[in-house]
């Protein structure tokens, strides 16, 4: 690390705060704050979205299944581009169709304002531990970075932490004083830069160890993306099996960008309901590209590092301690940009739903800004929690993520299909059947997740079975009580 990847890298940070600084307007409203005025143009939205849900676990986690593995992580992600057009088909109607801030606003305008509540209080948790993941990951290549810029008594562990604060405080800053369109805007940047990084990578790669061809025909197993068995060498269940995986993945798009406030978000900023769709769908196809191309560096690092300990890690190894200058500087602000742009988006939807759905607030103009800050403060807490795990754990970054997001998924996309396809009698029910039902399905899936040790890719379609069974028993218990005072 020298003094001209530094420099790529403070100046990526200097770019960004520019940007976010010159995208503040004086917001006159929550609209114009959280949504842009809904004057963002459709293609931006939907790099914003990609930048958004990439994060750092793509950047450095997906590399690691490759590593470790093989391509079948693609099948997931075909499920996820099914799920995409799904969604926009079936559930962004429902959102477009009224003046939303949030989508847990309709919800309460359909389900009574418990449910609203209820599934912004859930959002925000796994908002909070699935980002946590990806704050921790972004954090490994800034730890070695600065271990090797400034060698001290400090451990790894001590370090680590310091640099979760770096990154944390730079992406607190531009978040709160810019707002969403600063938020979209620095997206679109980190965007570009990080999907460069990436191709610079796979060139570099290329270059040093031949071509994709040779390597699919030296290895053809590497570069497998279906499975066509239930278990794997383990005899575990395989959670990438073909009849797993692609439905897994169609049930976590619906969950990700059909009930998730973040990526949701996006879609309600568009001008109409044709732009939304434009921008929902063609986000999958670029999303899909980058699979391939970070599957791509994984296969490849096999031969760079032949031997990491902590596959997690693999990418960051390469980066930090492989790769020659400019390229060291421009792929670390690729790292940095794919998790600044996921932890703005994260706060940014973190202080609307607080304010919005839960109606807390600060007495003051500045309110946005204190409970951005709050909501900062709390992300850096939780990211400690996956760098303890990752000692102990042979899982995925990546998995590891996905498998929070999906305990919340599964109930909720449940729950927004009751809407799609309603049923009679439902308005009858207790205001707090609902939320009841949401957290009590919650639970069970994540209990189930423990004792059976089912494979991440199940975790949406328990989540649903648990949801509707306890909505058909409640539903049952109901309607009895109801007719019982009837016939009274």
């Amino acid at each position: 690390m020298n003094l001209i990847d530094s420099l790529i890298i403070l100046g990526f940070f200097l770019l960004t705060f520019y940007i976010g600084y010159s995208s503040n307007r004086k917001s006159n409203s929550e609209s114009d704050y959280f949504l842009g005025g809904r004057n963002l143009p459709w293609w931006a939205l939907s790099l914003s979205l990609v930048a958004t849900e990439t994060s750092t676990l793509t950047f450095l986690g997906i590399p690691a299944l490759s590593y470790s593995g093989d391509f079948s992580f693609l099948s997931l992600a075909i499920g996820l581009v099914i799920g995409r057009l799904i969604s926009a088909v079936f559930i962004l109607p429902q959102y477009m169709t009224g003046n939303f801030l949030s989508i847990y606003q309709w919800v309460g305008l359909k389900f009574g304002t418990r449910s609203q509540i209820t599934l912004s209080v859930l959002f925000s948790i796994i908002r909070i531990l699935s980002d946590g993941v990806r704050l921790y990951a972004a954090s490994l290549p800034l730890s070695f970075m600065i271990v090797q810029l400034f060698p001290s008594s400090w451990s790894f562990q001590e370090i680590s932490i310091l640099s979760l604060v770096i990154l944390s405080t730079a992406t607190i800053l531009y978040s709160a004083y810019g707002g969403f369109r600063a938020v979209v805007w620095t997206d679109f940047l980190q965007f570009i830069v990080y999907c460069l990084g990436g191709v610079i990578v796979v060139v570099l790669l290329g270059i040093e160890y031949g071509s994709i061809t040779k390597l699919i025909s030296t290895e053809p197993d590497k570069w497998k993306i279906f499975h066509f068995t239930f278990t794997n060498s383990k005899s575990e269940l395989d959670p990438y099996y073909f009849l797993f995986s692609i439905p897994g993945g169609i049930l976590l798009a619906l969950g990700s960008h059909g009930t998730d406030q973040m990526l949701v978000q996006r879609l309600l900023a568009c001008k109409n309901l044709r732009e939304s769709r434009l921008a929902l769908i063609f986000s999958g196809f670029v999303v899909f590209f980058q699979f391939v191309i970070f599957l791509t560096i994984g296969a490849y690092l096999v031969y760079a590092l032949p031997s990491v300990p902590t596959p997690n890690r693999v990418f960051s190894d390469y980066i930090v301690n492989i790769l020659n200058t400019p390229w060291k500087g421009v792929i670390l602000a690729g790292v940095f940009a794919s998790s600044m742009s996921t932890l703005s988006s994260t706060l940014n939807s973190l202080t609307l739903t607080t304010q919005v759905d839960m109606k807390l607030r600060f007495k003051s103009s500045s309110s946005p800004i204190w409970i951005t800050i709050l909501w900062g403060i709390m992300l850096l807490v939780s990211s400690l929690v996956p760098f303890i795990l990752d000692e102990t754990t042979k899982n995925s970054i990546v998995e590891l993520g996905l498998s929070f997001a999906s305990y919340v998924f599964g109930p909720m996309v449940a729950l927004f299909f009751l809407e799609v396809f309603p049923l009679p009698e439902r308005k009858k029910f207790h205001p707090s059947f609902f939320p009841l039902v949401l957290v009590f399905s919650i639970v069970l899936t994540f209990l189930g997740k423990v004792y059976f040790a089912m494979p991440f890719t199940w975790i949406v379609a328990y989540g649903i079975l648990n949801f509707y069974s306890l909505y058909i028993l409640g539903f049952g218990i109901t309607l009895i009580s109801l007719r019982s005072k009837k016939s009274n």
